[in-house]
């Protein structure tokens, strides 16, 4: 069993490491997605920050072949620009419509969520999730032919409040529209983090620190 683990890792090829988009702005708490009807599509952001002027943003990255090369930028353009503020949640649903989600900037706390239906090339204005001040929020998609939530693309996030519970909503429309946000649990605890996937019978599974 030792031989035939050693012999699987020594046949794994990795590539050269290289920053994707390089510029002078710090890039922190990245996260990347596939599309799921096109593996060579893939979309990846991260905290775009800058300390002296300060500013915070979502960088939006994107790879049509596979992550051989890379275009994009440290500002995700939809509007208002001033008031993003950073920790982005990123899916791309079965349309191949890319969703982004972001925090708000004071004095606008919140989530509030962008859409592209151009592979991240132009961004929707923000659609409204919530006001309540929150932790990040993480984002999945569904995109399992036999769910019978095909389609349908959810965010989850810890709200800054007592009892600190874990949120979620859904979209059924590629970020559209957004259902009213519920709550998951009520801890006993202060939750923290949070994380969702989606199994292949279209069930949501969610996780949290406690």
């Amino acid at each position: 069993m030792a031989q035939s683990i050693q012999s699987q890792s020594e046949a794994i090829q990795v590539g050269t490491n290289y920053r994707i988009y390089p510029s002078n702005v710090t890039q922190t708490e990245v996260f990347i997605t596939v599309h799921p009807q096109d593996p060579d599509i893939l979309f990846a952001s991260a905290n775009t920050v800058s300390f002296l002027p300060f500013f915070i943003s979502e960088g939006v990255y994107i790879s049509l072949d596979g992550g051989n090369s890379w275009s994009g930028s440290d500002t995700c353009q939809g509007l208002p620009l001033e008031f993003h503020g950073g920790d982005p949640g990123i899916a791309i649903d079965r349309d191949g419509t890319f969703i982004l989600t972001r925090l708000g900037r004071s004095p606008f706390s919140g989530l509030y969520a962008h859409r592209s239906t151009d592979n991240g090339l132009s961004w929707s204005g923000q659609y409204t999730i919530t006001t309540d001040d929150l932790e990040r929020a993480s984002v999945a998609t569904d995109a399992n032919p036999a769910s019978s939530h095909l389609g349908r693309s959810y965010a989850v996030w810890v709200r800054f409040s007592p009892p600190y519970p874990l949120f979620f909503t859904f979209t059924d429309d590629g970020g559209l529209n957004w259902s009213v946000p519920a709550q998951v649990n009520q801890p006993p605890q202060r939750c923290a983090g949070g994380d969702a996937a989606v199994g292949p019978d279209g069930r949501i599974h969610a996780v949290w620190a406690g």
